[in-house]
């Protein structure tokens, strides 16, 4: 893998607006979703074997099907998982797992550490991208979302309503991650890498006239 890749994408860029409160404000959006994509696990300091604490996607489909859980419900019980975990459970720590096909290679080189000092995440699949748009919407405008390139609203012909998405294709889910461009420490733009070897990474952006399920698991 060319880790200078990775390095050289971090400031490559030149910011492309003038308006500071506006980068700034599309900074906090992206820190945000880096944050909600950021694959947290629990695992035992003793074995540091993984501990399945994270809900599976077919449970939270059930639990949003059946016991009508929204997202947020979702996040939140999630979260009590790893606070409990945080404040008094011995044995056990929270931390964060890359896309494993990425962690693997940067093992092997001993810089398994980019993945934090870069703020690293994996692709989204389409249940992810929807709890984390949810989750984002509850923070921000979706003006505000819509303004930062790979935001991109979404409709549902049958349902007719519409919501935001990450504009990111969810194949990309199985090998690719998500690295943060950074002008002057704030983050203006995301690079998407197709694999831990892509050496033609490219930058988010949002297309237009997408119509998407917005239920990922219907067919």
């Amino acid at each position: 893998m060319n880790i200078n890749n990775i390095l050289q994408n971090q400031n490559q860029f030149q910011v492309e607006t003038i308006d500071s409160f506006a980068f700034y404000e599309q900074h906090k959006i992206f820190e945000t979703l880096l944050r909600l994509l950021a694959n947290k696990q629990i695992r035992s300091t003793k074995t540091g074997v993984p501990l399945p604490c994270i809900l599976h996607e077919r449970t939270k489909i059930a639990l949003q099907e059946i016991h009508s859980w929204t997202p947020q419900d979702i996040e939140d019980f999630e979260a009590g998982i790893f606070s409990e975990v945080e404040s008094g459970l011995s044995g056990y720590e929270v931390t964060q797992s890359a896309p494993m096909s990425l962690y693997r290679q940067l093992q092997k080189e001993g810089r398994e550490d980019l993945i934090f000092d870069r703020q690293i995440v994996p692709v989204p699949n389409a249940i992810l991208n929807a709890l984390a748009c949810t989750a984002l919407e509850k923070r921000f405008t979706r003006t505000a979302l819509l303004s930062c390139d790979g935001f991109v609203e979404v409709y549902d012909d049958e349902l007719e309503t519409s919501a935001v998405r990450l504009d990111v294709d969810e194949h990309l889910s199985r090998q690719g991650f998500i690295v943060p461009i950074k002008e002057d420490g704030l983050v203006s733009h995301l690079q998407v890498f197709r694999h831990p070897r892509d050496e033609r990474p490219f930058r988010l952006r949002s297309r237009s006239n997408i119509v998407w399920r917005l239920n990922p698991w219907q067919q």
